[in-house]
């Protein structure tokens, strides 16, 4: 009360920890309601646009984002660096954060362990078969194994020591800028 708003939903950031052998932590969504007549936003979360590296085969975490009353003809996105959004009684922002980065190679990541991740909410059975390379069992709740070593064989690995949206070794970077 003593703000003016009201959390109207806290939870995960589905896919957005970097896929790894260590996956990179999820961002969150969070929901906030404004209750009082009007409100003055600054925002400061650069991070959006530019997420975690991925480090040692793994894959950078995904940007996340602001947007004002999501789902509705009002909906709009909100620059991740800006000030002076005005914001009235009833709208509704949402913030979500971006994921860390992963470590190691995502078809290092025991199956069971991505599994879990499904199971828990972090990770979806897209992402689970797309990039971990791990084929779930028809009731969802397993692990087809033989497949998984199949569909494992089947994706590419990388050698190069980053990634944020591409692998590439440092030495490409500085190659890059001349």
């Amino acid at each position: 009360m003593e703000f003016g708003i009201r959390i109207e939903s806290f939870g995960v950031h589905l896919d957005s920890g970097g896929p790894g052998r260590w996956r990179g932590g999820c961002g969150i969504v969070r929901d906030v309601r404004v209750l009082v007549d009007e409100a003055t936003l600054g925002v400061r979360m650069d991070n959006c646009r530019y997420p975690a590296f991925g480090v040692n085969g793994g894959m950078s975490g995904s940007g996340g984002g602001f947007i004002l009353n999501p789902g509705t003809p009002e909906e709009r996105h909100l620059p991740t660096m800006s000030d002076g959004h005005r914001l009235k009684k009833d709208d509704l922002l949402r913030v979500i954060t971006p994921g860390g980065g992963g470590w190691g190679s995502p078809l290092d990541r025991p199956a069971e362990d991505v599994l879990a991740d499904v199971r828990d909410g972090f990770v979806s059975a897209e992402r689970a078969f797309d990039v971990y390379g791990v084929v779930l069992g028809a009731d969802g709740r397993s692990v087809d194994a033989a497949a998984t070593t199949e569909r494992r064989a089947a994706l590419p690995r990388s050698s190069k020591m980053f990634h944020r949206g591409t692998y590439y070794d440092a030495v490409d970077d500085l190659a890059a800028r001349g």
